[in-house]
This record gives C-alpha cells, structure tokens and sequence, in this order.
C-alpha cells in the first residue's frame, strides 16, 4: 500500500504548475509595464542602434550591452541628478531580464558576472518610428499603457454588474471619443498610437490582399490622420482618396500627395467613392449604431460598390491560441472603453451586414490576427 508522501509526491509537479501559473498571471501586468518603460527611455532605440541589421538577417554575432552601458549611453533618456547611475542600472537590469525572460530581448552572461542584452528581429517592431526604421508599434504600447486608459480597469467588475454604462464612461464621465476630442495631449497619443498600428498592419495587408485592384476612388470612414489612404495610395497611385473622420482628429492630420481630408459624422453621412473602408471602426459600436454606419456607407457606393472592413474576428468555441487571445483581450479593451462595443464572430458581423441592406458578404483573408471582409451591395 502506498504511503500518503509517495502519493502527494505523484500530485506534486502539477501542484506546482498550477502554482506557477497562477502566481505568473497574477503578475503578468509587469511585463507590457517594463516593456514600455524600456520604449520610453530610449532602451530599444538604444540596442537597435547597435545592431547590423543585415547581420542579424543572417544570424550573425549580436552587439550586447549591459544596464551600465545603457545608462551611460547618450540617447539613455537623461537621469535625475539626484539618480546614482549605479542604482538607476540595477534597475533597469531589472527591467530588462523580466522581458529578456519573455522572449522579448536576447541575454548573455558577461565575464564580469553581469547581464547584456541585445534584440531579436520582433524587438525591432519596437523602435520608436522614424523615416528609417521598419514599421513600429511602440507608440500603440504607450498608448494602451496610458493612464487614462489603465484606470478603467480598476474596477472591471463593474462593467459586469452594471452594463448600462462602460468603465470609461464611469471613471470620465464622458465617452471615449469624446474625451478625445476635450484632451488634446491624449486625442495626440491616440492618433499616433493608431498610426502606428496601420502602419505595421498596411504593408502586410496590402502584400496580400488584393481587393483596391479596379477601383478609381476609396473614402477610409474614421481614418484618423489618413495612414491607411497614404500606404493604399503608394500601392495604388490610381486611386482618388478621401480621409474621412470627426473635425478634432483631421484638424492635426498632415498632408499626403493625392489624399483628400474631409470631416464629417459617419452616422450622419459618409463621402461618396467606389468602396469604403475600415479598419477597427465597427468594434467601437454596439449592433445598432453599427448597421447605422454601415447604412450609410451602403447610401455612398454605386451598385457595384463594396465595403472592405478589417477588424478581428472571434471564433465560435473558445481557444487558447495566441490568435484568440489577442481578440479576448481587444474585447475586454472595448468592454473597458465603449458603451457596447465588442469584437465579433463571423455570424455576428454577417448578420450586422445582412441586416445593413449588403446582399453578400466574403471573407477575403487574415493578416497579423486581423481579418478582411468585404461587403457587396449586389448579391453577385
């Protein structure tokens, strides 16, 4: 008969695993905490800077520096002069390790006894943007970091007992837009923070989706500072487009040769073109004021017009893939911020469509987790 210690023994390690996991989740917001420290002070330009790009394309020795070089740097963001360098290093070490840890950033261990680090092909997605380096999502970090949105999360229990009106609007008394519209320096980082992901996610779509091949005019309804219509124009030079967004957000978006900025309300009317699009616009809304918009869009295209929307797509059953996890967690972000906003499962945005007067609708491709969908206004 086995002993009771030789049977918790063969409990053991899934014991601990279970420990470990949820000990792990429950401190998991330090990860994207540190990583945007890191962006903030400079640290990824820094290590970027240092690498030869087309050396790390062959897999070639790294450059790695320590905290102390860090620090020392002259792009280091500059220190109090009340900060022992010595300290301030310590805890960047800190920093660094944590995302070093999770795959973020490359380690070695010196003679000296301390850490170096150095950057893999993903962290150069974190740079900060510039006219060289490749298209960065940094800024969209420090925008979901900010505190204007961190504090609509501490208390999400909220948006469950009281769904009548969102965390944001409890905490700001207003929606998000809104607030926007009120908050220059925050209606800035948002703008930015959305450049900087249609940045990264235009050249990808635009390598394999197709859809802007005929066209002669396209209108991006809530295109924010006109990223999308410039990246669609650099592929499609042919095409006339019309930026189209709310008063507050086109008033600080720069000129881009052949995009034409136009303000306006997408619920009350929409500029006429060939097709419409939009990227991370119907996720914002509840079901009515999204056949709203939709409407509107159907009123501005001719019979053989479209509508290509890009927005992330929930699947039926529940799963565990990085893909899925990254739609759970938008659609947190939107119960947190909006007043009905969620993001959609295939049917769901079928349903929206059908019932905004579109007669079909096509699901065209995926491109870093998002999917493309057009919908026609001819049933053929």
């Amino acid at each position: 008969m086995e002993s009771k210690n030789s049977i918790a023994a063969k409990y053991q390690p899934a014991a601990e695993e279970e420990a470990l996991t949820l000990l792990k989740l429950a401190t998991l917001f330090t990860v994207p905490a540190s990583l945007t420290a890191l962006i903030r002070l400079g640290v990824i330009d820094i290590l970027a800077a240092a690498q030869d790009t087309a050396a790390m394309e062959m897999c070639r020795t790294r450059r790695f520096h320590s905290a102390s070089q860090i620090v020392s740097h002259p792009k280091f963001t500059p220190l109090s002069p009340f900060t022992a360098v010595d300290s301030a290093a310590s805890a960047l070490d800190r920093l660094l390790r944590l995302v070093a840890a999770h795959g973020l950033l490359d380690s070695i261990s010196t003679t000296t006894g301390c850490h170096a680090y150095s950057i893999y092909r993903i962290s150069n997605h974190l740079v900060q943007p510039s006219e060289t380096s490749t298209a960065s999502i940094a800024p969209f970090f420090t925008l979901v970091h900010d505190p204007v949105l961190l504090r609509c999360f501490d208390h999400m229990e909220q948006a469950v007992m009281s769904t009548e009106v969102s965390p944001f609007y409890r905490k700001y008394k207003t929606d998000f837009f809104s607030y926007a519209s009120k908050d220059p320096q925050f209606n800035n980082l948002f703008n930015m923070g959305m450049v900087s992901h249609s940045d990264f996610l235009m050249s990808a779509l635009l390598r394999i989706y197709h859809g802007f091949d005929g066209l002669t005019s396209i209108v991006d309804v809530g295109g924010g500072i006109g990223v999308c219509c410039s990246k669609i124009l650099a592929r499609y030079p042919q095409l006339k487009a019309i930026n189209f967004d709310l008063q507050h957000v086109i008033a600080s978006a720069p000129r881009y040769d052949g995009v034409e900025h136009i303000s306006g309300d997408m619920f009350v009317a929409i500029p006429k073109a060939d097709a419409v699009f939009m990227k991370w616009i119907l996720h914002d809304w509840d079901d009515e004021r999204c056949i709203q918009i939709l409407k509107n869009c159907l009123a501005a295209i001719p019979e053989k017009g479209k509508i290509i929307v890009v927005d992330i797509i929930v699947e039926d059953e529940v799963e565990r893939t990085s893909e899925s996890c990254v739609a759970y967690q938008l659609d947190v972000m939107m119960l947190a911020y909006t007043g009905g906003g969620r993001e959609r499962t295939k049917q769901e945005l079928n349903d929206i469509a059908l019932s905004s007067g579109f007669r079909r609708v096509r699901f065209a491709c995926k491109v870093h987790g998002m999917t493309v969908m057009e919908l026609f206004k001819s049933p053929v």
